[in-house]
């Protein structure tokens, strides 16, 4: 799959991986990433333990993050072979000064709505070609200091609903705006405000 945020299409092995990556791509606060980013390896009980990451991400702060993704059902059994991969594995970066997270669907899943807005957001920003940024402007001014439906938003510009659902998904891809509610798809009736967070 190609990835805007890096330039360069990327390799993922499961549905879930997938679907992390959505959240990390559309995450502003994420610069930059890379999948299967490391074997790591190290001496256990004498014999020698060999594992690869999932997942390394890059904050906006400069922070760095190594992240596994598993189904939760997998580690329900502290013997099971994920376990204990994802128990090695926070051993390493805990030796080696890296934090680490478990990203389990019970997380990434949690609102399915909204994932599904987020694949639609990049799907709009891979094919964003022939926007224009005086129109990007126009938009981010309205939505600034007021939430507003899309519909107001094709009325007051003048916009097509097209243009300005497109418009909306590069704003939330950059993190200046954010959709109120989470739990609806982008409509007409879909709400939208300036995100203060910036």
């Amino acid at each position: 799959v190609y990835s805007p945020k890096l330039k360069r299409n990327i390799r993922l092995f499961s549905d879930l991986e997938y679907e992390n990556w959505v959240l990390i791509e559309t995450n502003p606060k994420i610069i930059s990433f890379c999948e299967q980013p490391l074997e790591i390896k190290d001496y256990i009980d004498g014999k020698l333990k060999k594992s690869i990451l999932d997942m390394w991400v890059l904050y906006d702060d400069n922070t760095e993050q190594f992240q596994e993704v598993k189904y939760q059902s997998q580690l329900l059994d502290i013997n099971s072979r994920s376990s204990k991969q994802v128990q090695f594995q926070k051993q390493w970066c805990l030796k080696n000064g890296y934090d680490y997270i478990v990203r389990t669907d019970t997380e990434i899943r949690k609102n399915k709505v909204y994932l599904d807005t987020l694949k639609q957001v990049i799907g709009q920003v891979r094919n964003s070609t022939s926007i224009n940024d005086k129109d990007i402007d126009q938009v981010l001014k309205i939505i600034r200091y007021n939430k507003i439906t899309l519909k107001n938003l094709t009325k007051i510009t003048d916009f097509s609903y097209t243009y300005i659902v497109t418009i909306i998904c590069i704003l939330i891809y950059n993190g200046l705006c954010e959709i109120l509610n989470k739990d609806m798809s982008i409509c007409m009736e879909t709400e939208v405000i300036f995100n203060v967070k910036v």
